[in-house]
Order: structure tokens, then C-alpha cells, then sequence
């Protein structure tokens, strides 16, 4: 993983053809911008295609364009045809320089150096330049799973202003002359749907630390593209089977109640079948520290095999105590078998009606949509808080518990009592949450070159010249 720097800037040299009566670029002021007033810039983006969505690397593959739109009176000859286009020197010039603070990876067939355009503003004497860059790669995105397969994620792309909120501010594109769109129903994905409607993202300006200091935040441009989990994989291959694992075990009450062996090998050979299943499909997913739901309801089949093999025990143990007649027995198996049947086809019940309420998402209006997907973030992070202290606590404890080892095994050094250091703490902290890289770059907390797990930040701008 790397970060990129995209400069947007081009350093053509002014040349003017002799005698070609064009004036030099030169012959107009240069004093673009007062330095004291920062620069509105208005970016939108334009999604081309989105290839793949990859959950267990927390990536995904996208092709989009980024325009910015600012004021500038400088380029007023250009606009009206006095100076040549190609007679200009960008260099002299104000031009907005940017990161794509979550793209890891590049592709350089489809990223292309930046496109200027100049137009005469016919209401008034003002000239805008429109700067449009197409950028291919692969972003990273941290996907939050606890409710898969009924989960919904958004890709984002963050685009982060290099000079501070001083110099330059971000602002959104009017979305009726030039909205960031994705038009999603020429490219659709096997596993995933464009919610509601296909091609609206939701986009917003916020201001971020830098990478040194609070006190000096960047404008960051955020295009969120909601996308929901298709399910239907899922509710034909995978919960009809676990389904028939449990009804396939309730065939065991039809033994005799003393032939416990052949009870127990019934039950045994479906509880490994149903693990060596659960491994199967967890190969797709990447290895999280908690409980998809899908997780629960594989845990709670195993739940309901266990559940049955006591009371095939119980079964067993009550005849030969002699606590019960094997008539009595019968007719409390009967119950019991009844019983988790009910319960089995309740729990499917209840899975059925969270599956209609997630493909209900796609016929919601963005407006309503937002507003659940803003609430889905702030679940999300309090769970992901939650998981964090647990895991303080749980290191916190075994530090404890090593540092009472030292001190009875005699080491020599000052005992640690119970805690752990806060070095080691760190190093697990490092590797608990992928998620945590990104958080912590957004809130400035991170030197550039600690942002990167290869130590190295890559120049765009080199790329593009060479």
C-alpha cells in the first residue's frame, strides 16, 4: 500500500512562433491570486466503471474522472482567443494541487495528465478554468461486516486539497450543470447493486488535519457510491443447506433410546460436515476480529446440533437411573423434537424478513437513504470503539498475567503488575484494525512518511513525466 501525490500542474514551455502575430503569454498580468483570500475550487466527479469490489482485501477497482472549476481573470486573453492555449505556461499560474488520499495503486494506461479549458463568463467580465484529470486505479475502502451478508458499504473517494484551507477551499460543483454521477446500470457487478437510484452518490466537503498539525487543516472533496450485497447466493446456497443439517438431525429421535452410539456418530458427522461447510465460504471474507450475522447463524445451527445431543444424553441417563419409563421418555422426546422444529423454522422466519427489509434499500429515495446510511456509520464506529476496549482490556489483562509470571519465575527485573506496556500495547493495536490506518490519517495524526506500510510516498507527478 502506498499514498499517491497527484500534482496537477503542467510545466510546458512558453514558445511563440516568430512572426506568428500571436502575443506571448508573458504579454498578460501574472498576479493570479492574492495570496491573503483563498481560492474557491467547486471538484465533482464522474465514475466510469467500478470493475470490482474485493472484501477480504478491503479494495476496490474504479475509473473515474475529477474536475475542478475555479475563477480566474488571468486567462482572459486565453478565453477570448487573444493568446494561443499552447502559448501558456501553467506554472505561472494558480493550479490546485491534490491528493487521492485512499487510491493504492494506479493504471497507467487510463490516467492521463490534466485538461485545461477557459470560458468567458458572458454576465460578466470573469474568466473560469476547468481542470478535468482522469484517474484509474485501485482505492481501499474499509469495509464493516458485522452484518453480512446483509450489509451495505460505500465506496468512497477522498480528494484532499495540498495547500491548507488558507489558499484554498473546496466547494461543490452545482449538481444540475456539472453533478458527480456514476451511471451505474451499464456496469453492474454480479454481487453487488447501486442503491437507490442507481448512479446517485452522496458527496460533502469537510476539513481535515494535515499530516503534521490541527492547527493547518486541508479541504478533503468525499464521493460516496452506496452499494448493497446481493443475497441471493446466500439464501439458495448456503441457508437452505444448514437448513436440512439441523432437520437431518432431528431424524436421530427416531432411534431407540438406548442406542446412544448411533445417535451421537448422526449428530457428529453433521456437525463436521456443517464445519467443514462454515470454512468453505469464510475463505471469501477477510479475517475479522468479530461475528458476521451470517457467523451467528452458523454458531446458533451448531447450537441446535449440541442442543439435541443432550438431550439424547439426557435420554439415555434417565432410562438407565431408571428415573423414567421409556414410554415417558418417547412421549418427552416427541416434544423435544417438536420443539426445535418450531424454533428451527421461527429463526428462518425472522432471516427471511431481515432479507426483504434489505432488498426494500433499492426502492428507498436518496433522501431517506442518506439519512440510514449516516446512521449505519455512527453504529459502525461505536461497535468498532467497543471491539477496541475489549481488546485494550483483554491485552491489558494478559500483560497482568505475564508480568505476575516474571515476577514469581524470579527475572531479575521490577516486576509489571498487572497492565501491559505501552509499547507492546501499541504493536497490538497496530495490527487489530486495518480500518484504524485511514481514521487516523483523516485526523492528521500521522507524519506522511509514517502513512504508508511501505515507508515511501509515491509522486504522482513523477509518473506523469516519465
Amino acid at each position: 500500500m502506498f499514498h499517491s501525490s497527484l500534482f496537477s500542474r503542467m510545466n510546458n514551455k512558453r514558445e511563440s512562433p516568430k512572426g506568428s502575430g500571436v502575443p506571448d503569454a508573458s504579454a498578460y498580468p501574472l498576479d493570479i491570486v492574492d495570496p491573503s483570500f483563498p481560492v474557491e475550487v467547486k471538484v465533482s466527479v464522474k465514475i466510469i466503471k467500478i470493475l470490482s469490489i474485493d472484501t477480504s482485501a478491503n479494495t476496490f477497482l474504479c475509473d473515474f474522472i475529477l474536475t475542478c472549476k475555479w475563477e480566474d481573470n488571468t486567462f482572459l486573453p486565453v478565453a477570448s482567443g487573444e493568446v494561443s492555449k499552447s502559448d501558456v505556461d501553467m506554472s505561472l499560474h494558480f493550479v490546485p494541487e491534490f491528493d487521492v488520499a485512499n487510491l493504492i495503486s494506479h493504471n497507467e494506461g487510463n490516467f492521463s495528465d490534466p485538461e485545461f479549458k477557459f470560458y468567458r463568463r458572458k454576465d460578466s467580465n470573469t474568466c473560469r478554468v476547468a481542470m478535468k484529470q482522469r484517474i484509474s486505479g485501485v482505492f481501499f475502502e474499509h469495509f464493516e461486516l458485522a452484518k453480512f451478508p446483509f450489509d451495505v458499504q460505500s465506496l468512497s473517494i477522498k480528494v484532499r486539497a495540498r495547500q491548507d484551507i488558507r489558499h484554498v477551499q473546496w466547494a461543490l460543483a452545482s449538481q444540475m450543470k456539472y453533478p458527480s454521477v456514476f451511471s451505474g446500470k451499464r456496469f453492474t457487478l454480479p454481487e453487488w447493486d447501486y442503491l437507490c437510484p442507481p448512479g446517485t452518490p452522496f458527496v460533502r466537503v469537510e476539513n481535515v488535519g494535515s499530516a503534521t498539525s490541527q492547527k493547518s487543516p486541508h479541504a478533503m472533496f468525499v464521493f460516496n457510491q452506496p452499494v448493497s450485497r446481493k443475497i441471493g447466493y446466500y439464501l439458495s446456497n448456503v441457508i437452505p443447506l444448514y437448513f436440512l443439517i439441523v432437520a437431518f438431525g432431528l431424524v436421530a429421535f427416531g432411534n431407540d433410546v438406548h442406542d446412544l452410539a448411533n445417535r451421537f456418530n448422526a449428530l457428529i458427522a453433521l456437525l463436521l460436515t456443517s464445519t467443514a461447510f462454515k470454512y468453505i465460504y469464510k475463505e471469501s471474507l477477510p479475517r475479522v476480529h468479530y461475528l458476521t450475522r451470517l457467523d451467528y447463524y452458523m454458531y446458533l445451527e451448531h447450537l441446535f446440533i449440541v442442543a439435541q445431543g443432550g438431550m439424547h444424553a439426557w435420554a439415555k441417563i434417565s432410562l438407565e437411573a431408571g428415573w423414567r419409563a421409556v414410554e415417558d421418555i418417547r412421549d418427552i422426546e416427541i416434544v423435544q423434537c417438536v420443539s426445535l422444529a418450531a424454533l428451527w423454522i421461527f429463526f428462518h422466519f425472522v432471516l427471511v424478513n431481515w432479507a426483504k427489509g434489505h432488498r426494500a434499500l433499492l426502492d428507498v429515495d436518496a433522501e431517506t437513504l442518506e439519512k440510514l446510511l449516516i446512521e449505519v456509520e455512527k453504529e459502525d464506529r461505536r461497535l468498532s470503539k467497543r471491539r477496541k476496549r475489549g481488546m485494550f482490556w483483554m491485552c491489558w489483562t494478559a500483560g497482568g498475567k505475564r508480568g505476575a509470571d516474571r515476577q514469581g519465575g524470579g527475572g531479575g527485573g521490577k516486576a509489571s503488575g498487572r497492565g501491559i506496556s505501552s509499547s507492546s500495547l501499541g504493536e497490538v493495536l497496530d495490527d487489530f484494525e486495518l480500518g484504524a490506518f485511514f481514521e487516523m490519517e483523516d485526523s492528521g495524526e500521522m507524519a506522511d512518511s509514517e502513512r504508508l506500510a511501505d515507508g515511501e510516498i509515491v509522486d504522482m507527478s513523477e509518473v506523469q513525466s516519465k
